[in-house]
């Protein structure tokens, strides 16, 4: 027994002698039962108070240990938003130097298809001029002249091409009409 539990069967004790009743064998019984009952629920309400304590340290640790996983997954997620900012900037960048080079290439391929319709057609006046300008200066040798006039009279020109002398409409695609 416990120094506690000696102590509430004495105070036991002593209280029914000073009541007026004898000791007798029965009641002393009582008292000491009374008193390992006593002493038994002192016992089992001091280890399940040990075990409230070691419950609430477990739960104190476990809520540091999640509170410790929370702040580290909130980092992660902090890091990840991070390279993820950094890469649409990247993907932004990208994207407008895309558009800034196709639109370098349409103008440089108008500019170059109104350069070339320009030299086209400066040539052409060239042509044009050249030959007016030699019609003007130069006559035709009579050797010429005799050439084509001789070329238009015969049967078979070698200069022009030879007239043909079918119909314009074959006696098939009249029917059909």
């Amino acid at each position: 027994m416990t120094r506690n539990e000696q102590m509430i069967a004495m105070t036991i004790v002593v209280g029914s002698l000073l009541a007026g009743c004898e000791p007798d064998e029965q009641v002393t019984k009582i008292a000491l039962e009374a008193a390992e009952r006593q002493a038994q629920q002192s016992h089992d309400t001091t280890e399940l108070q040990k075990q409230v304590a070691a419950g609430s340290k477990a739960l104190v640790a476990s809520d540091a240990a999640a509170r410790e996983n929370f702040s580290q997954l909130h980092r992660d997620v902090q890091q990840e938003r991070q390279e993820l900012s950094e890469q649409w900037s990247q993907l932004e960048s990208q994207r407008q130097s895309v558009a800034s080079s196709r639109r370098h290439e349409s103008l440089a391929a108008s500019a170059t298809k109104g350069m070339g319709i320009v030299v086209v057609a400066a040539l052409a006046m060239l042509f044009a001029w050249l030959l007016l300008f030699h019609a003007h200066t130069a006559e035709p040798s009579t050797a010429t002249l005799e050439l084509v006039i001789d070329d238009i009279i015969s049967e078979s020109p070698q200069l022009l091409p030879q007239p043909t002398n079918t119909p314009l409409l074959t006696e098939q695609q009249e029917d059909s009409k």
